[in-house]
């Protein structure tokens, strides 16, 4: 990234690799993993190609998003619910990569998608699908608590995937439109 020039980071030894993001730093670059059928959290060295597994169960862990000083992860973790409607939902949970350490975040039922950190990290915004909606909520880091962060829910049958602008704006963009929320 320093040069401006792009190059190939290769990761042997996985099915597929997707949805990655750089560490604030630029020296890591976490992604989701499908390895033997199980979709898992790893870092790897942006210089080496190095990885390492983050996360190592036998839900689907997938769109991670870093702090903005780079010490934890967000990122969603399929679960089977029993009882619930639905059958499987989404929950989003938090890492800190220095330690393994991870934990679920309060997550209203559905499936959540997407997760970024607000500028400060206070905050997180997600997409939440569930009844054939997709809305976009906003998670407040210190009280746990989630509110619908756009007015107008969006029935589609593709997902939104959430922003924030610098100063702290919150948004979406589903294929070639965007949307201010806040």
């Amino acid at each position: 990234l320093a040069t401006g020039r792009k190059r190939r980071l290769d990761v042997p030894g996985f099915d597929a690799v997707g949805q990655p993001a750089f560490s604030p730093d630029a020296s890591s670059l976490a992604f989701s993993g499908l390895k033997d059928g199980v979709s898992d959290l790893w870092l790897a060295d942006a210089r080496t190609g190095a990885a390492r597994r983050l996360t190592d169960d036998a839900e689907d862990d997938q769109t991670p998003a870093f702090s903005p000083d780079g010490r934890s992860l967000v990122y969603t973790s399929e679960f089977e619910a029993p009882g619930s409607p639905m059958l499987y939902r989404r929950r989003l949970r938090r890492l800190e990569p220095a330690t393994g350490e991870a934990v679920d975040l309060p997550t209203p039922p559905g499936l959540a998608h997407d997760p970024v950190y607000s500028p400060d990290g206070a905050k997180v915004l997600y997409s939440l699908e569930g009844g054939g909606f997709h809305d976009v909520y906003e998670l407040d880091l210190a009280s746990g608590r989630s509110v619908r962060a756009c007015i107008k829910r969006i029935r589609q049958a593709f997902a939104v995937k959430p922003t924030y602008s610098a100063g702290g704006t919150c948004g979406s963009v589903r294929t070639a439109s965007i949307f201010s929320l806040k």
